[in-house]
C-alpha cells in the first residue's frame, strides 16, 4: 500500500555565532525528518543587532547610518529567501515522485543567492518530458508536426512509467535511450519507425542542451546510440509501398453502387493520383482562387516543405475539379480525422472494385526480416496516390526533372529511392523500347524476339541474330562501295594508259620527221615557213608534269 506524503517544514534564520563581537553569518535553517539543514544566506549582522523573535536585523535611530544600510540589505535578502522557499514548497507539491535523499541538495541550491543557480535547479527538478514538451510548444514547426512530436514524447513517457524509470534529467542518458529502443523493438515495431523515434529524441535533446544549458548532451553519450541497420534490398524497400497502374485507377473510377460519402472519398483519391500531391495539400488544389493558366497548370505552395508545385491539369482532373467546385460535403482533407477516414474507406472501396490480388513483400521488425502477405486493397492509403502518379509519369517517359516540378521535390533522389515502383514487366518493356532504335553496326537492329528465343532455350540453327545480320549488311555495303571505287580507279588508269600511247605515237612521228629533215633538208607536205611550228616542242618544266 502506498504511503501518504505531507511536506511539513518551516524556514527559520539563525546566526552562526551569537556571542561574538564581529558580524556573524545569517543561516537559513530547515528541519527535515528530524535533521536541521542549514543554507547560508551570504549576509552578516552584528549579534547585538539581530532580532531573534522577528527573525530580522534591527534598523532604527539607535544605529549608525552604515549599520542601518547594512542591516537593510540583509533584511531584503531574508525576504527574498522566504519568497524563494515558498516557491520551492509549491514546486515540490507538484512533483509525482520525490527522492528524499536529494532534498538537501535541492534546498541548498534553490536558496542559493545566485539567481542563475536557482533557475537551473528548478529546471533540473522539473520532469524531463515536461521540459521537452514546453520546448516543442515554443518551436516554429506546423501544428501537425507538433502533434507528431508530442506523440513521440508521450510514447517515451509511457516507456519510463512502465519501466520504473524516474522522469528526471539524471536518467536521460545513453543507457535509458538504449532501453527505450529495445522496448520499441519488443513491441514488434517496424525498424524505420524505431529509428525515427530515436533520432527525434536525440535531436530534440541536443536542441534543449544548446539552448538552455540545463543538461549536458555530450556527457549523456546519447549521440553514441546506433541506428538499426536496414536488412532489406533496394527492391524490397520499394515493394513496401505500391503504385496503382492506369487500368486499376480506371477500375476504381468506374465503380458504381457507392454512397455519396464513399463516392466523394473515391474521387478525392482519384484526383490525388492525377495531381500527385499529399493529402494535406488537396484542399489547395480545390481552392477556387487558384486559376488554371494558359499552359493548363496550377501552382500551389506545399504545406510540409513550403516548396511550390506546378501541377498539370488533365481532362479528367478538370472534370473532377468542376464536379466539386462548390467544395466537399463530407470530407475536409486538411483534418487528420478525415484523412484517417479516407485511409479506412479507400481500402473498402478498392475491395469492392476487385483489387484483391494477394501481394507478398518483406518487412523488417527490429533486426528481423519477415514475409508479409496482404490483399492489394488492404495496402492502399492516401499516399499510394502520390506513388502512383510518379510511377505512371515515369512509365509515360516524362523526364524525372519535369516530374519533380509537379510533385514539389527539389531533386530526383526521392523519386528513385522512394516513389518509383517499376515491376519486372515494366522494366523489360522500358529496356525493349529504349534500345529498339539504336543505329549502330554492333548494337543496331535490337529486337526483343532474340531475347525470347534465348529465354526459351532454343539456340538458333542458323545465323539469325539480328545484330549479326546487321553487321553483315554493313560489311556488304562497304564491299559494294569498295568495288565501285576500284572500278573508278581502273577507268582512270585506262585513261592514263591511252594518253601514254598517244604521246608515244607522237614521239615516234616527230623523230621520223626530224630524220627526214636532216637527210633531205625538207619535209614532205609542208611549206618552209611551217617547219618551225611543227617542231616547236615544249620542253619547259610544265611539259614534264
Amino acid at each position: 500500500m502506498e504511503e501518504q506524503l505531507f511536506f511539513n517544514f518551516n524556514l527559520n534564520f539563525n546566526l552562526r555565532n551569537q556571542k561574538c563581537e564581529k558580524p556573524s553569518l545569517i543561516y537559513s535553517v530547515v528541519t527535515w525528518q528530524g535533521k536541521q539543514l542549514k543554507v547560508s544566506t551570504g549576509m552578516k549582522v552584528f549579534p547585538d543587532q539581530w532580532d531573534k523573535k522577528k527573525q530580522l536585523c534591527k534598523v532604527g535611530t539607535g544605529l549608525s547610518k552604515l549599520d542601518n544600510r547594512n542591516n537593510t540589505i540583509a533584511n531584503n535578502k531574508i525576504k527574498d529567501t522566504l519568497f524563494a522557499f515558498s516557491e520551492l514548497k509549491l514546486f515540490l507539491c507538484e512533483q509525482d515522485e520525490f527522492n528524499y535523499e536529494d532534498f538537501y541538495t535541492i534546498l541548498r541550491k534553490y536558496l542559493n543567492p545566485t539567481l542563475k543557480t536557482k533557475k537551473l535547479i528548478t529546471k533540473n527538478m522539473e520532469n524531463a518530458t515536461i521540459t521537452i514538451s514546453r520546448h516543442i510548444d515554443k518551436g516554429s514547426q506546423s501544428e501537425q508536426s507538433k502533434k507528431i512530436y508530442h506523440g513521440n514524447i508521450n510514447t517515451f513517457k509511457k516507456f519510463l512509467n512502465v519501466s520504473g524509470i524516474q522522469d528526471t534529467w539524471a536518467n536521460i542518458n545513453k543507457d535509458t535511450i538504449e532501453k527505450y529502443k529495445q522496448w520499441c523493438i519488443d513491441k514488434h515495431e517496424v525498424w524505420n519507425t524505431t529509428n525515427n523515434k530515436i533520432d527525434f529524441i536525440k535531436n530534440i535533446l541536443k536542441e534543449i542542451d544548446e539552448i538552455n544549458g540545463i543538461w549536458d548532451y555530450n556527457k549523456s553519450k546519447i549521440d553514441k546510440i546506433k541506428r538499426i541497420p536496414c536488412k532489406l534490398s533496394n527492391k524490397e524497400q520499394h515493394e513496401l509501398q505500391l503504385a496503382l497502374n492506369e487500368k486499376e485507377i480506371i477500375t476504381l473510377y468506374r465503380l458504381n453502387q457507392l454512397s455519396e460519402e464513399e463516392t466523394e472519398i473515391r474521387d478525392i483519391f482519384i484526383l490525388q493520383t492525377l495531381v500527385g500531391q499529399r493529402i494535406g495539400d488537396m484542399h489547395k488544389v480545390f481552392d477556387g482562387s487558384i486559376a488554371i493558366n494558359e499552359n493548363a497548370t496550377i501552382t500551389i505552395t506545399q504545406q510540409k516543405t513550403k516548396e511550390s508545385a506546378t501541377i498539370p491539369i488533365f481532362p479528367l482532373t478538370q472534370e473532377l475539379l468542376q464536379k466539386y467546385q462548390q467544395g466537399f460535403r463530407y470530407i475536409d482533407t486538411n483534418l487528420k480525422k478525415d484523412q484517417d477516414k479516407i485511409n479506412t474507406a479507400i481500402k473498402k472501396i478498392a475491395a469492392q472494385a476487385g483489387l484483391t490480388t494477394l501481394q507478398t513483400y518483406v518487412q523488417q521488425y527490429g533486426y528481423d526480416r519477415k514475409n508479409i502477405s496482404k490483399r492489394m486493397c488492404d495496402r492502399i492509403h492516401t499516399h499510394t496516390a502520390r506513388h502512383s502518379f510518379i510511377t505512371m509519369m515515369c512509365l509515360c517517359n516524362v523526364p524525372k526533372e519535369d516530374v519533380i516540378i509537379a510533385t514539389g521535390h527539389t531533386d530526383t533522389k526521392m523519386i528513385d529511392k522512394v516513389y518509383l515502383h517499376l515491376q519486372d514487366a515494366d522494366k523489360r518493356n522500358k529496356v525493349s523500347k529504349s534500345f529498339a532504335n539504336l543505329d549502330s553496326s554492333i548494337f543496331g537492329g535490337y529486337n526483343s524476339d532474340c531475347i525470347s528465343e534465348k529465354q526459351n532455350n532454343n539456340p538458333p540453327t542458323s545465323l539469325s541474330s539480328n545484330s549479326e545480320i546487321g553487321a553483315i549488311k554493313e560489311l556488304a555495303k562497304e564491299n559494294v562501295i569498295l568495288e565501285q571505287n576500284n572500278k573508278k580507279v581502273q577507268e582512270k588508269l585506262n585513261s592514263i594508259l591511252n594518253i601514254n600511247e598517244i604521246v608515244k605515237q607522237h614521239d615516234e612521228y616527230t623523230t621520223e620527221r626530224l630524220q627526214e629533215f636532216i637527210e633531205y633538208g625538207s619535209l614532205s607536205g609542208f611549206e618552209d615557213n611551217d617547219i618551225d611550228d611543227d617542231l616547236d616542242i615544249d620542253i619547259s618544266d610544265n611539259s614534264l608534269k
